[in-house]
């Protein structure tokens, strides 16, 4: 398997529960913070009290200083919930011809 991007940066975070679609309170540290979340989906799968998660600082200067990104599956994997994440994998992606039946197509 190919390597996309390099997270760097992170930190991990317990999910205690989603506020409401942009916010998530994680413990991260043993302190009890808000984050963003970018992904406006029901996500009931993954945002689930208890879960780990990974956090990236946020690049706005507004109150919530990070955003969550991945929730842990198993020992090995993480899944990505970040949109912003999953479109820049995508580009690059398409960008090293990893999707054959995407060739001719344009975007």
């Amino acid at each position: 398997m190919k390597t996309l991007i390099k997270i760097q940066n992170y930190q991990e975070a317990k999910i205690l529960e989603r506020v409401n679609r942009f916010v998530v309170r994680l413990k991260i540290k043993n302190k009890t913070i808000f984050g963003h979340l970018n992904n406006t989906g029901k996500l009931e799968e993954f945002i689930k009290k208890g879960k780990i998660g990974l956090v990236l600082p946020t690049q706005n200067k507004g109150k919530l200083k990070f955003r969550l990104s991945m929730v842990k599956e198993d020992e090995r994997a993480f899944s990505i919930i970040d949109t912003l994440i999953q479109m820049k994998c995508f580009e690059i992606a398409l960008k090293n011809n990893s999707f054959p039946g995407l060739k001719e197509e344009k975007f």
